[in-house]
């Protein structure tokens, strides 16, 4: 995942979970750099996006 993710320059705790994952709470920088004029689009026309699928929301995944 570190890998796909690029995150391998980035310092990730050994503390971070999957609630902080989820919550957004982890530490970890995100996909892009907008301050150096990088776009979400630009990050994921050269990658897949897995993070988009349906979902049933009459199903609980808790």
């Amino acid at each position: 995942m570190i890998d796909f993710l690029e995150l391998s320059d980035t310092a990730i705790s050994q503390d971070v979970n999957v609630f902080h994952l989820l919550t957004h709470t982890s530490g970890i920088a995100d996909d892009a750099h907008e301050e150096a004029g990088e776009s979400y689009e630009a990050i994921w026309r050269d990658k897949p996006n897995y993070s988009v699928t349906w979902t049933n929301p009459r199903r609980s995944y808790l």
